[in-house]
């Protein structure tokens, strides 16, 4: 691998890090109670992004978005709006929300501003000639150092991946070596799985049954109705 393809990778990573959003449920005790991800989607820029999700289990109320800012010694996180399930299979929400951007200027302190990427384009369909993947911050919390807080941050990503097949409603992805255990992906349901230039072909699910795929589901199938959302 050359120096120019490390870096490539290095950007990739850096982007879809940025690009991907991380998603808190809380109870009414406000106990976390569910950990996905997902991104924002707007087809056009005059539009109110909504947030794309996936995962088991997608409560209408009760969830946020999830920032890297210390608030309280803790990470600051703004409403994510209520959720509509628009497809369920094996346990499994796919869910869209329109982000309520007058309740998260009161969530946020007045020096926060919000920087997000939105995703405007059509969604495609994955071939086997294409290297695909995905990234997001995933497991991290505040910590002490000295008498600095620190907020260390792990990245759960895959690059590289390569079509295998698809069935009715998702696709399945090979990785480059062996897939990591559940416990790697789990908060990273609703990752949108996309090429190196940023093009979004899928919406990450899990591990199959056999530990041999990532399934992702087939998003370009929903771009009718996610169409009417706006």
């Amino acid at each position: 691998m050359t120096g120019n393809s490390i870096n490539a990778i290095r950007s990739y990573i850096e982007f879809m890090l940025n690009f991907s959003v991380r998603i808190i449920t809380f109870d009414s005790s406000k106990n976390i109670i569910g950990q996905r991800s997902g991104f924002f989607y707007k087809p056009t820029d005059y539009e109110v992004p909504i947030i794309i999700t996936a995962g088991h289990g997608c409560p209408e109320t009760g969830s946020f978005v999830e920032t890297r800012i210390a608030k309280d010694q803790k990470p600051s996180c703004y409403n994510a709006g209520n959720f509509n399930i628009f497809y369920s299979e094996n346990s499994i929400d796919i869910a869209y929300s329109k982000l309520p951007i007058d309740i998260i200027r009161k969530d946020l302190p007045d020096n926060v501003k919000i920087d997000y990427l939105a995703y405007s384009h059509e969604f495609m369909e994955p071939v086997k000639s294409e290297a695909y993947g995905f990234a997001v911050w995933n497991n991290y919390e505040l910590v002490m150092s000295g008498s600095d807080l620190l907020l260390p941050q792990y990245s759960c990503y895959e690059v590289g991946m390569e079509y295998d097949y698809s069935d009715d409603w998702q696709h399945f992805f090979k990785t480059q070596g062996d897939l990591k255990k559940d416990e790697y992906y789990r908060a990273a349901s609703g990752s949108p799985i996309s090429d190196l230039e940023g093009k979004i072909y899928s919406l990450l699910l899990g591990r199959t049954d056999d530990g041999k795929y990532l399934r992702g589901l087939n998003i370009k199938k929903f771009q009718h109705l996610l169409s009417k959302c706006f």
